[in-house]
């Protein structure tokens, strides 16, 4: 019995000695001295993030690159990188031999304690790695270590929240304290949580960072979305909305591209993808008041008289593309503004919109921002690309509503229909925006009257073509206008002022010519003589004021 409590001592004892001996055996694997890239700092001294991207969103607007190349060598990212850690001590890494050995040794002091000693990056050719040493003790005694990860980085394109969005993800290949590899230990880890607390610690820590990002500790992965670093920016951010567009335009079209190298990483936007070559609508006359408005419509409305010519139960206002064009200026001019100012660091670059503007083809009229985006402090220098809202025409009691079906970026790309909220919040609050929809108000009470009824609008080549049917009490009155178009063209075209207008109207009636043919040749008659010409028909063919307003 003796023998074997004695035995049972011995093993204890041996217990308590190894209990002993491994953290001091754990100090010993741990420390590791560690040496700041000093040859990095002095390539680019004083070298800021902003100050790489500024460089390279200036050489992309200047045309010396395609695409904003977001791309560091290991000296930049470490030069930048000491910009941000060391803030507090602007003489870390001096090389001045009047500055105190402290104040060059320590990124951030602990007192006489000790303190940081800086981070160094290196790119390899999937990922990074990372190391960080500190120190502390005192009376001239420090204790020295540091923490090292090896990364994979990885960008891929998913579908998320039903939107296409980029992945960034970031995986822990190697991490040790020291000259101790510590990876292992995070599977430990999650068994001795669970066994304590009833849940494994990857939950929690899913739990914790649920606000931002994803974690698996499984697969030792971080990993965040597009919309993730948009909710970084806060929803009071003045480019808030700026930014959510911009990173909608480059997943959807996939413009990112992850570059890895032994000596250099980072990222590159291939925004020339996004370049315009689209010209501004040139409109010939601007509406600046409700007479101007007045003239233009009755211009206008000799179409809804021309269309008398054709047999049948209905009339049709046919409104030109230039016309039109004329119109959304008016409406919208003041309410689609799109400038925007992004400061990066001390430099301020700007985004303007020009005049939105209408284009008639295929059955849909597209609806068309230019933007220019440039550096203040150099304007000529100009990225320029548009958005192209493609939409369909309809009426809605008295309102003229473009729905919007989809939207094409610069001159090669397009976005998914559910991207047209995001495009749509960039043209800022207005009463003329509601869902996917933009909506003039009480459009046809300027050429429609109580007995008419507009059924339908469409798109004919550069037309907007409402189609209007009289009530019952007005339909003989369509029947005499019919009746009486021709005789009132006749005398009309009596005035040399309307010859070309006469020679396609003869062309007409002999069948060589369409009632569209006989329209685009009215519209090439200057606003004025339009406007003269309505009232000319109307002053011959009496009182339709029930069928066609007097405007």
């Amino acid at each position: 019995m003796f023998k074997l409590f004695k035995w049972i001592f011995r093993i204890i004892g041996i217990l308590v000695l190894i209990m002993t001996i491994l953290p001091i055996i754990g100090l010993i694997f741990m420390y590791k001295d560690y040496q700041p890239p000093y040859d990095d700092f002095e390539s680019y001294d004083e070298l800021s993030f902003n100050d790489i991207l500024n460089d390279r969103l200036d050489k992309f607007l200047s045309g010396e690159t395609n695409s904003i190349d977001f791309t560091l060598t290991n000296a930049e990212v470490n030069s930048a990188l000491k910009d941000l850690y060391a803030t507090s001590n602007p003489l870390f890494g001096s090389s001045d031999p009047n500055v105190s050995e402290t104040d060059k040794k320590y990124a951030y002091k602990l007192g006489d304690y000790g303190g940081f000693k800086g981070v160094t990056v290196y790119f390899i050719n999937d990922g990074l790695t990372v190391e960080a040493g500190v120190e502390a003790g005192f009376s001239g005694i420090y204790y020295k270590t540091t923490i090292f990860l090896e990364l994979k980085l990885k960008t891929e394109q998913v579908m998320y929240n039903d939107l296409t969005q980029s992945k960034y993800s970031l995986e822990i290949k190697n991490m040790s304290l020291g000259n101790l590899p510590v990876l292992w230990m995070y599977d430990l880890s999650n068994w001795v949580y669970g066994l304590v607390f009833k849940e494994d610690l990857n939950t929690t820590i899913k739990n914790l960072v649920s606000g931002f990002g994803n974690y698996d500790l499984n697969t030792k992965t971080i990993w965040i979305y597009s919309e993730d670093i948009i909710k970084l920016l806060g929803e009071d951010n003045q480019n808030k909305v700026l930014l959510e567009t911009l990173f909608g335009f480059i997943d959807e079209a996939q413009l990112i591209d992850f570059e890895l190298g032994s000596n250099q990483g980072g990222i590159s936007f291939k925004l020339n993808e996004l370049k315009s070559t689209k010209n501004q609508y040139t409109i010939l006359n601007s509406i600046q008041n409700d007479q101007d408005l007045k003239n233009l419509f009755t211009g206008q409305l000799s179409s809804v008289l021309l269309s008398a010519l054709v047999p049948g139960s209905k009339l049709n206002f046919m409104m030109h593309e230039l016309s039109l064009n004329e119109l959304i200026d008016y409406y919208l001019r003041d309410s689609m503004i799109i400038e925007q100012e992004l400061k990066i660091g001390d430099v301020t670059y700007k985004l303007k919109a020009q005049p939105i503007f209408a284009e008639l083809n295929d059955d849909k009229v597209y609806l068309t921002i230019i933007l220019n985006f440039y550096n203040e402090a150099e304007p000529t220098n100009i990225f320029k690309t548009h958005f192209t809202l493609e939409t369909t025409p309809s009426i809605r009691n008295n309102d003229l509503v473009f729905t919007v079906l989809n939207i094409l970026v610069g001159d090669s790309k397009s976005l998914g229909a559910n991207r047209i909220e995001s495009v749509l919040n960039l043209l800022g609050e207005t009463d003329y925006i509601e869902s996917n929809e933009i909506v003039i108000k009480d459009f046809l009470e300027e050429f429609t009257t109580q007995h008419v009824t507009v059924e339908s609008v469409e798109v004919e080549n550069k037309y907007l073509v409402f189609e209007i049917t009289p009530d019952q009490e007005t339909t003989s009155l369509l029947q005499d206008l019919q009746n009486e178009i021709q005789n009132a063209l006749e005398d009309v075209f009596t005035n040399p002022q309307y010859s070309n207008l006469e020679s396609t109207y003869q062309d007409f009636i002999n069948n060589q010519a369409t009632l569209n043919d006989l329209i685009d040749t009215m519209n090439d008659l200057s606003p004025n003589v339009q406007q003269q010409l309505f009232e000319d028909l109307q002053n011959l063919l009496g009182d339709y004021s029930d069928l066609i307003p007097n405007l």
